[in-house]
C-alpha cells in the first residue's frame, strides 16, 4: 500500500503494508479499512441495536403525547406511572441509538456527539424523575423544581443530538435524501427547544401558540424520519450479514507458500 490509510479500528497508519494482511497494532484486516465506514460493512448486531432504538423512539413519541391527557384525567395515578414509562422509554431509545460501534472502540475521543447524547439523556431522565417527585411531594424545596426544568432541557438536547447522530449515519448508508430530512427535523427540534425553554423559564405570552403551530409538523416529521431510518437500518444490517457470511467463507491464505518440487529427475 503506497498511500496513507488509517486503520478503521485503531487509527494505525497502514502505509507500506500488504492489502491482504492485518493491522500490526490491533489485528484488524486491512481489507476492512479499505472498504471505509459504510454501514453495509459494519457489525450487523450493532446495527440491530440502533434499529431497535429507532423503533423504541418511534413509539415513544405517541406515548408522550398520550401521557398529556391521561395526566389531566387521572392526575393521581397516571401522572407518575405514565411519565415514568414514557421517560424510561425515551432514555432507552437514546442509549440504544448511540450504542458504541465495536470497530470504532479505540478511536473514539472523550467528548464526542455519541457520548454527549448519552450524558444529556441520562441527565434529562434524572430531571424528569425529580419533576415527578416534586409534583408528588410538595414538601420538596422550591429550587428542586428549577433543577428539574434545567435537566429537562438536557433531555431535549439529547433528542436534538440523536437526530444529528442519525444524520451522520445517513452518509454511511449512503442516503443523501435521508440526511437532508434529518437536517430539516434537526432545525425544527432546535427551534422548538428554544421556544420550550423560553416558555418554561420566562413564560412569555404567544410562545405557547408557536409551540402549538410548530409541534404537529415536528411530530409528523419525526415519525416519518424514524420510519425511513428503520427501513434503511434493516437493509444495512441485512447487507452487513451477507458481507460477514461471504468473508467468513473466504479461504485463508497459506502461512508458508509451498516450495517448488526439485526432486524430479531431468
Amino acid at each position: 500500500m503506497q498511500t496513507d490509510l488509517s486503520c478503521i479500528q485503531c487509527g494505525y497508519n497502514l502505509r507500506g503494508l500488504d492489502e491482504t494482511g492485518k493491522c500490526p497494532e490491533c489485528g484488524t484486516a486491512i481489507a476492512d479499512s479499505l472498504r471505509g465506514d459504510l454501514l453495509e460493512f459494519a457489525d450487523p448486531d450493532w446495527l440491530d441495536k440502533i434499529k431497535l432504538g429507532v423503533i423504541v423512539r418511534f413509539w415513544h413519541l405517541p406515548l408522550s403525547i398520550i401521557a398529556l391527557p391521561l395526566t389531566i384525567v387521572f392526575p393521581a395515578t397516571a401522572d407518575v406511572l405514565t411519565w415514568l414509562v414514557a421517560d424510561a422509554a425515551g432514555l432507552g431509545a437514546s442509549l440504544l441509538i448511540t450504542t458504541r460501534e465495536p470497530r470504532m472502540e479505540f478511536r473514539e475521543g472523550v467528548f464526542t456527539l455519541r457520548r454527549v447524547v448519552r450524558f444529556a439523556a441520562a441527565a434529562g431522565f434524572a430531571g424528569a424523575m425529580l419533576g415527578i417527585a416534586h409534583s408528588a411531594y410538595t414538601a420538596l424545596p422550591t429550587y428542586s423544581h428549577v433543577i428539574a426544568i434545567c435537566l429537562g432541557l438536557l433531555r431535549w438536547a439529547a433528542v436534538w443530538g440523536e437526530v444529528a447522530y442519525l444524520g451522520r449515519l445517513a452518509s454511511r448508508i449512503p442516503d443523501r435524501r435521508l440526511g437532508e430530512s434529518a437536517q430539516t427535523v434537526l432545525w425544527l427540534a432546535l427551534i422548538l427547544g428554544v421556544f420550550a425553554a423560553v416558555t418554561a423559564l420566562v413564560a412569555l405570552e404567544g410562545v405557547g401558540l408557536i409551540l402549538v403551530v410548530l409541534g404537529p409538523p415536528f411530530f409528523i416529521g419525526c415519525l416519518l424520519l424514524l420510519a425511513a431510518y428503520r427501513k434503511a437500518l434493516r437493509q444495512a444490517a441485512a447487507k452487513a450479514r451477507v458481507t460477514l457470511a461471504a468473508d467468513s467463507h473466504q479461504p485463508a491464505a497459506p502461512v508458508n507458500p509451498p516450495l517448488p518440487d526439485n526432486t524430479s529427475c531431468h
